[in-house]
């Protein structure tokens, strides 16, 4: 190689940075270090022409530094509830929506008109779909990300929404190997361990992960998750027995391997971010992602400049990774998107169309109303909620509210605060019996402040319909319903075809993609 000992490390690591233009920090991390690839956030972005012009600064950053492949830049958009740009953008349904329009094909079409999108926004690598498979209603990072419950439904989702981006000129990656899908805690917060031997892995959690491998997936990312039945030692971001030994060598991977962020606590807590840097690379991930402090991304790199100086990483296997990486920037990687607002437009305009087609067949009604909605119901939703860092920006439930009022010109909304000492106190004031609709999501158990405002309404002799805009799993913790509607994800069109199930004028069509316990 020609490079320096710095750029070689750099060439191993995917950066963030903050600012909605290049900061200096990542024009040094360009310059400097080569990295070659930048994953942007919610931070980043303002709007579609915004993200265009910063996304030609950086590859125009990079050719200057001489690179000769165009950077890798990353966005996890996984649309649904994962979807790090909004504005000017369509409003695309996630995996489970889709899982339940009950057709793999949507998926193929939904992340094709994804694909279109970013690839005019200068993206080249989205990091989607999700192949987990959701076994655990508990699962507090997973849920709705997922396609469902069922490993080979989950396989057939998978295949079709990698496609949709491949074939459309962006990387797939299939994440979170080897399974995120039975956990009970939030990686972001601290090191889930499951308990699975091998031969369960192989029978659920890794079904996806071959399907799509051997309909040649570009990219794989490896969770922070500890097997013990695997590795006794390390979690999988870190195994060579996960990395090497299960994905490169029996599951046959010749794509990249990417790391999740390894500044999220389960990594940084238990091992520190610049040594589990160099343990995962180590252990035969090609690319270390490392999204937010330009500190920790510097002395990360230094590190491994150290291990490549004393051999702990191999001169042969640093350039094998190298390869790899720069032989994916070549097939997806461009200098320039030519961004023209009004031809995008147009396209998103055409995919708004089709995400309103999918959710029509994605809403799912679990239980019917078993009479029609009186003219002036209540529209109950829950503010301040936040319920995994992956989710960036908590948005507010008034797309609910907005469709209801479609078909209910006279209702009227309580938000119920859950920051205040007592959040219920206004409800329980209450002095009439009229019909309530209640906008849920993640409902975590019988103390969660949602179910007891349901049991409350029900208890005081409302007739309560609950629409659950995210899990599906959210009744089992509510007594006897009017109604229970799953719309999977708060967005409008969601919200659009819930309201008219609820006032029986419109045809929602969508099965649930898992079993409800």
């Amino acid at each position: 190689m020609t490079e320096t000992i710095a750029q070689e490390a750099g060439e191993l690591f995917i950066v963030g940075f903050h600012g909605s233009k290049p900061s200096a920090e990542v024009r040094e991390m360009i310059r400097e270090y080569h990295v070659s690839g930048i994953i942007l956030f919610a931070r980043n972005i303002e709007s579609a022409g915004q993200l265009a012009a910063l996304t030609d600064a950086l590859q125009t950053e990079a050719r200057q530094a001489g690179y000769t492949e165009p950077l890798l830049i990353a966005l996890d958009q996984e649309n649904g509830v994962i979807r790090r740009i909004e504005a000017g953008v369509s409003l695309l349904p996630g995996a489970m929506a889709l899982a339940a329009t009950g057709d793999p094909e949507n998926a193929a079409r939904s992340y094709a008109a994804s694909a279109k999108e970013l690839s005019e926004l200068g993206v080249n690598w989205s990091l989607a779909p999700d192949a987990d498979v959701n076994t655990n209603p508990d699962n507090p990072v997973i849920g709705v990300r997922s396609f469902g419950d069922n490993a080979q439904l989950v396989s057939q989702y998978v295949v079709q929404a990698m496609n949709g981006l491949q074939q459309n000129g962006i990387a797939a990656c299939l994440k979170h190997f080897p399974g995120h899908g039975n956990t009970s805690v939030d990686s972001h917060q601290d090191l889930p361990v499951l308990t699975q031997s091998l031969e369960d892995l192989q029978g659920t959690e890794l079904v996806p992960f071959e399907a799509g491998i051997k309909n040649g997936v570009n990219s794989v990312m490896i969770a922070h998750i500890q097997f013990p039945a695997v590795d006794r030692l390390l979690p999988a971001s870190l195994s060579p027995v996960v990395i090497s030994t299960l994905l490169r060598k029996r599951l046959a991977f010749n794509g990249v391997i990417v790391t999740d962020d390894l500044e999220m606590k389960a990594i940084a807590d238990h091992y520190g971010t610049p040594a589990a840097c160099v343990q995962a690379l180590k252990s035969g991930a090609d690319l270390a992602m490392v999204s937010h402090v330009y500190e920790t991304q510097k002395e990360s790199i230094a590190r491994v400049v150290a291990a490549i100086n004393e051999g702990e990483l191999v001169e042969a296997d640093v350039a094998e990774k190298i390869n790899r990486l720069r032989a994916l920037r070549r097939r997806v990687g461009r200098w320039q998107n030519h961004f023209d607002a009004e031809k995008f437009s147009i396209l998103v305009n055409n995919d708004n169309q089709l995400a309103n087609e999918l959710y029509q067949h994605s809403v799912t009604v679990v239980q019917s109303p078993t009479q029609i909605i009186g003219p002036a119901p209540l529209v109950v939703t829950f503010d301040h909620q936040r319920y995994s860092l992956v989710v960036e920006h908590q948005k507010g439930d008034s797309a609910l509210f907005r469709a209801i009022l479609e078909y209910y010109p006279e209702a009227s909304k309580l938000s119920v605060d859950l920051t205040t000492a007592t959040p219920l106190a206004e409800l329980s004031e209450m002095k009439d019996q009229r019909p309530v609709i209640v906008g849920t999501s993640n409902v975590t158990g019988f103390n969660d402040i949602q179910a007891q405002a349901v049991k409350m309404l029900i208890d005081r002799g409302h007739p309560v319909h609950v629409v659950a805009m995210r899990n599906p799993y959210d009744c089992r913790w509510f007594p006897a319903l009017a109604s229970y509607i799953v719309a999977y994800e708060p967005t409008p069109q969601a919200m659009h075809w819930a309201a008219s199930a609820l006032a029986k004028k419109g045809n929602p069509s969508g099965r649930l993609p898992v079993v409800l316990p």
